[in-house]
């Protein structure tokens, strides 16, 4: 059998990297692979959804790579100053020379190797993920693969400088599409030969079959549905102009919006708009919801409000529900989406999801013909992840 290892940060209930996790865990071929999990910051929370045959290995205080508000006081309670100081220096080292690839090297020099040796080792997680940088050092291994699941727009000009030499240690690098495969070229040129497009499973049937669980009656108004943390890349605080201008126009809706407050100050923001303009009975912030594909079942149109995504995973978990789809132009829309086709594509502002969602209000047959594209295009899922994922010896790498 083949030993791999997958490197994650956690698994929570809900996430898009979690979900696409999970599923493809779901997927392995257990007869041919010996899968070893390692979480490097769990509390816990999503182990008991890891299928049983997959090896687990749970670190709960894992924090040297973790930034300064977390690690320094939790370093602190543990009486270890000089580790402190030096992840302090480094710290401070790092943000003047700008280069944070040095400051993860250092951090996961400070880290305990994993045991063993495995012929595959993948890092699951996003480019600036510590994951990423421990499977490169401190795990011994045949092939390595980086998994990414984030466009590196979301770092700015400089948010990523110095990771090339952490991403050359990998012998393949999976981006979830093909605008953020391009765009990580674009910046790091040497890594042409090593990237390659590889999507999430969606497990259509396994939704579907989560998606039978009783929400909230509906009043009889016309409903929406996101789900995302509440970040200002998920763009929360344009649903809430979009509602707002809804709300103007006399509309009867309801707007579930489901998921984890992420950054504070902006969920504090958004609350507070939401409170302003007189929204409490409309916009409905239903926090994280273990099973939200009820709700993404019930809804009239699946709206993503999205200024930054990868490839946005709860699109292809709304078309396996058979939903009309409304996003903004994020990155890796239009490979999800063709618009006027399977969805509607618009503008990320306020004034273009309000228009577009009044116009498939007063359209029921573009709503129909929505609701058939969504399904034609749902693929059925790879139930072999371990070739179609995890392939090192079927040719992919040389």
């Amino acid at each position: 059998m083949r030993k791999v290892v997958i490197v994650a940060e956690w698994i929570r209930p809900i996430g898009g990297v979690s979900t696409s996790l999970l599923d493809l865990l779901r997927h392995v071929d257990y007869s041919r692979d010996d899968l070893t999990l390692v979480l490097l910051n769990s509390s816990g929370e999503g182990e008991d959804m890891v299928p049983e045959h997959v090896k687990l290995i749970s670190f709960r205080d894992l924090v040297p790579y973790a930034g300064l508000k977390r690690a320094i006081p939790t370093l602190l309670r543990q009486g270890r100053w000089g580790a402190a100081a030096r992840n302090v220096a480094n710290w401070a080292t790092a943000r003047i020379s700008g280069d944070v690839g040095k400051r993860m090297r250092y951090l996961a020099s400070r880290v305990e190797a994993l045991p063993g040796e495995y012929d595959v080792a993948v890092g699951y997680a996003m480019l600036d993920s510590f994951s990423n940088q421990y499977v490169a050092d401190r795990v011994v291994a045949g092939k390595r693969i980086m998994w990414c699941h984030t466009h590196p727009a979301l770092y700015g000009a400089h948010g990523l400088s110095g990771m090339e030499r952490t991403y050359e240690r990998f012998d393949v690098i999976n981006c979830v599409s093909a605008s953020g495969m391009e765009a990580l070229v674009e910046r790091f040129p040497t890594l042409k030969s090593k990237v390659r497009v590889r999507h999430n499973i969606i497990d259509a049937e396994r939704i579907r079959r989560l998606a039978q669980i009783e929400v909230p009656a509906r009043s009889g108004s016309f409903t929406l549905c996101t789900v995302a943390r509440l970040s200002y890349e998920k763009g929360i605080d344009l649903l809430v102009g979009a509602a707002a201008h809804l709300k103007r126009d006399g509309i009867r809706f309801t707007w579930w919006v489901i998921g984890p407050d992420y950054d504070l100050d902006y969920t504090a923001a958004v609350r507070s708009s939401i409170r302003e303009q007189g929204l409490d009975a409309e916009v409905k912030l239903l926090g994280p919801q273990a099973n939200p594909y009820g709700y993404m079942a019930a809804c009239d149109i699946y709206v993503q409000t999205s200024r930054i995504e990868g490839r946005c995973s709860t699109i292809q978990e709304a078309r396996a529900l058979g939903k009309p789809i409304i996003t903004t132009s994020f990155e890796a829309a239009l490979e999800q989406i063709s618009h006027r086709v399977t969805g509607s594509v618009v503008a990320i502002s306020a004034e273009a999801l309000y228009q577009e969602i009044i116009s498939l209000m007063n359209n029921p047959t573009v709503l129909s013909q929505y609701r058939a594209a969504a399904l034609d295009v749902v693929a059925t899922p790879r139930v072999n992840a371990s070739e179609e994922l995890l392939d090192v010896e079927l040719g992919v790498i040389a």
